[in-house]
């Protein structure tokens, strides 16, 4: 029988891990997962810190060079003060790590994050919250832009190493990639769910695909396991109902999405594990 989609190659340990923090609640969220992360791989943390600074232009009404010289000022000399809070808390850490303090206008923030992003090999931000819509954007455009897996983290302590993992697998480039990028993480778990969802196609047409990816899994010693979620209108949450029921600690999908207006739009599946997802999420596009 002929094998559908690539092999999936081995992918190496991760040995670069970025994290951007900002003075929010979520430093410590990222930090608390990142840590164990580094520590089992051997890698180390690059701790972002953007200092966005102020756009006065085109604010309607005229201001001086001295006040806006004066309102970026206060601006940097903010950053300043978080610098040092964070190279503080950094250097508690029982890993490698590496503060980058970056200055720069609002519209650049996302290239040049997804650029940083680049050089490592996993990008961790926090699972989307209604009370920071600017972080979620940012992690969307690092998602899309930096061809780098990466991991979403919920506001709750890590449970410990990823014994049990969730694959959501569609036969898609998207989920190709995902799983390429999570090996590290499925050849040392426990067990494998790779579950196949979808409100397009039958069984039939995915039980294949999925036999053939769990085949290709277990050579590399990973104990999987295909489950076909049928019976549901949404499979985002038919994903996270199954993650649930396994008792996984990590969830690995594709990522999907479309361009409008220089912005991205999260599809359904994406939309849902990112907004609701209770454990860790590591996606890639």
């Amino acid at each position: 029988m002929a094998r559908r989609g690539r092999a999936i190659e081995e992918g190496s340990m991760p040995k670069d891990i970025v994290v951007r923090l900002d003075g929010s609640q979520d430093d410590e969220t990222l930090l608390a997962h990142a840590e164990p992360i580094a520590s089992q791989f051997g890698a180390s943390i690059l701790a972002l810190q953007v200092n966005i600074l102020p756009e006065l232009q085109g604010m309607g009404y005229p201001v001086s060079a001295g006040l806006v010289q004066d309102i970026v000022e206060e601006a940097r000399a903010e950053a300043r003060t978080l610098r040092d809070t964070l190279k503080r808390r950094l250097d508690r850490l029982s890993v490698p790590a590496e503060h980058r303090l970056i200055e720069l206008y609002s519209p650049a923030a996302g290239r040049v994050v997804s650029s940083e992003a680049r050089a490592a090999d996993l990008y961790i931000a926090p699972i989307h919250h209604p009370d920071a819509p600017d972080a979620a954007e940012l992690a969307e455009t690092v998602l899309f832009n930096a061809g780098r897996a990466c991991l979403f983290v919920p506001r709750t302590t890590p449970q410990g190493q990823y014994r049990t993992i969730l694959v959501g697998w569609n036969d898609s480039r998207e989920s190709t990639r995902a799983l390429a990028e999570a090996m590290p993480f499925l050849t040392r778990a426990e067990n494998v769910v790779l579950c196949t969802a979808s409100e397009h196609s039958s069984e039939a047409e995915r039980r294949e695909p999925a036999a053939d990816i769990a085949r290709h899994l277990a050579r590399y010693g990973v104990n999987v396991e295909v489950r076909n979620l049928d019976g549901w209108a949404d499979a985002g949450a038919a994903l996270l109902n199954e993650a649930g029921r396994s008792g996984a600690q990590l969830i690995v999908s594709g990522a999907y999405g479309h361009s409008r207006f220089r912005q991205w739009v999260l599809g359904g599946v994406t939309r849902t594990l990112l907004n609701e997802a209770p454990v860790p999420v590591l996606v890639a596009h």
